[in-house]
């Protein structure tokens, strides 16, 4: 599928204002997000209304504990059922109750999520397979003869994306009998990673291969190798997540599993402008899976770039 990519503004990439002269508002409600993450995101969505006489809305949720996030999911739920036009619900990687997404629905609001299921077990998610992506990651390591692998990164307490790799991270590596390590490092974060990486050096630790939570965190972690002297990938291979610009920017490049942001918010507006429209397509579920794409920090020499998806 190949998408438009569309320039978002400081101006207009966030709005709260619930007034419009338009026909229809569709909400787009998001989660903390790396940035690029969003653009992505933001692009799929665009390139999937651009035809269409529609507002999108941008309401950003701020970062904080549960009970929080609960109290201010509800409150703009309130001011979306306030207000008029409001025709549909994009919701990004963020959790809304069940009770929530059904008062949208009896008011004739179309939910639908990015990321992760609805909470309702009903249709109407496009879903990233996340535990496609480690499991990737995994094969590629072992079919390169690394057998020690590591995980940091963030604990199954941080979100469904965290809690979806480490789960099956353990759950591959005890499938193929191996040892799995596994190094906390909260929030994706690059210091953390640092910490952590430096914590298994300090632990004696037998590890020949390192997958991490985020690029972000990976460029940490090759950091630290590169200040033990190790040999990478031949001594210790690395694999982050993201596929970011900074994957390719960083000697040796690196190895990451690339998710389909902008293809999974192109899916779901469109799912969503179906599903309001005079067609009244029924929503669905959909899964994007995501591949691993083998770079030097993985591979000795690597010159080209080889995708490599879980089978």
């Amino acid at each position: 599928m190949e998408l438009k990519k569309l320039a978002i503004s400081s101006n207009d990439s966030v709005s709260n204002n619930f007034d419009s002269n338009k026909n229809s508002k569709i909400a787009v409600i998001w989660s903390a997000l790396a940035p690029f993450i969003r653009v992505k995101v933001a692009n799929g969505i665009g390139a999937a209304i651009r035809n269409e006489n529609v507002e999108l809305v941008d309401i950003n949720l701020m970062p904080g504990v549960s009970n929080e996030m609960i109290s201010e999911m509800n409150s703009i739920i309130d001011n979306i059922l306030r207000a008029p036009k409001y025709r549909g619900v994009i919701f990004c990687f963020s959790d809304i109750s069940s009770d929530d997404m059904k008062r949208l629905e009896q008011n004739n609001i179309a939910c639908v999520t990015v990321e992760r299921p609805r909470s309702d077990g009903k249709p109407g998610s496009v879903i990233l397979e996340h535990g496609a992506g480690i499991r990737a990651a995994i094969a590629a390591l072992v079919e390169l003869g690394k057998k020690n692998i590591c995980y940091v990164g963030p604990d199954e307490s941080e979100g469904y994306a965290a809690a979806q790799r480490l789960i099956n991270f353990k759950d591959e590596m005890l499938k193929r009998k191996l040892d799995f390590i596994f190094e906390s490092a909260p929030n994706f974060n690059r210091d953390a990673a640092i910490e952590a990486t430096r914590n298994l050096f300090a632990s004696n630790r037998k590890f020949d291969a390192v997958i991490y939570g985020s690029d972000l965190q990976a460029l940490g972690g090759l950091a630290v190798l590169k200040e033990n002297k190790i040999d990478i990938p031949d001594q210790v291979a690395v694999i982050g997540f993201d596929d970011s610009a900074s994957a390719v920017a960083v000697t040796p490049r690196l190895s990451s599993v690339k998710q389909p942001f902008e293809e999974a918010g192109f899916r779901a507006a469109k799912m969503l402008m179906r599903n309001i429209s005079s067609e009244k397509i029924p929503l669905e579920n959909l899964k994007l899976t995501e591949h691993l794409v083998l770079r030097e920090s993985a591979v000795k020499g690597l010159t080209e770039e080889i995708i490599y998806q879980y089978e």
